[in-house]
């Protein structure tokens, strides 16, 4: 599994709604700020 993420060429990452808004819906940017900086890393 490792080899084929190694090699592929998109990456899907499912992210779910609670995970970037707040308890009353509203979006949560430090959150997300926080997450595309994790996931750039990966990069």
């Amino acid at each position: 599994m490792r080899t084929q993420i190694q090699t592929a060429k998109r990456i899907v990452i499912k992210i779910g709604t609670s995970s970037l808004t707040h308890e009353n819906g509203k979006i949560d940017l430090e959150k997300m700020d926080k997450l595309a900086r994790v996931l750039t890393d990966f990069k």
